[in-house]
């Protein structure tokens, strides 16, 4: 059984706005714990979200992590890959540089985190 659950969104700029959302599909027991981010971030300056995963279930998942929307050209989320063991708490780090040409504007990104059991 697949099932997916969303955060709110994040929100921030001056600039350049953009709206966060993470969101996890996943076969078992994932808490998302929806971490921060700045409140204003500029073209040309980096700004670092971050968000805590727990497994909550039993059992060894193995975590995929990846982006989608219109500042994931511009963003970076790692770790992409890991275990999470039962109990076990990993924290997510975004990194959001919109180039130096980036239009004014709103942008979104998407942060998909999808596990399944690893035996």
């Amino acid at each position: 059984m697949e099932v997916s659950t969303m955060s709110g969104n994040k929100f921030f700029g001056i600039l350049v706005v953009l709206f966060l959302s993470v969101q996890f599909a996943f076969a078992g027991d994932l808490t998302l714990y929806q971490g921060s981010g700045p409140d204003e971030l500029c073209p040309g300056s980096t700004g670092l979200f971050m968000d805590v995963i727990e497994n909550s279930g039993d059992e060894v998942m193995e975590v995929s992590v990846s982006t989608s929307g219109s500042a994931s050209s511009f963003s970076t989320t790692v770790p992409q890959g890991f275990l999470l063991s039962p109990g076990e708490v990993k924290t997510i780090y975004t990194y959001v540089t919109p180039f130096s040409s980036t239009n004014l504007g709103e942008y979104s990104l998407q942060i998909y985190a999808s596990s399944e059991f690893n035996d």
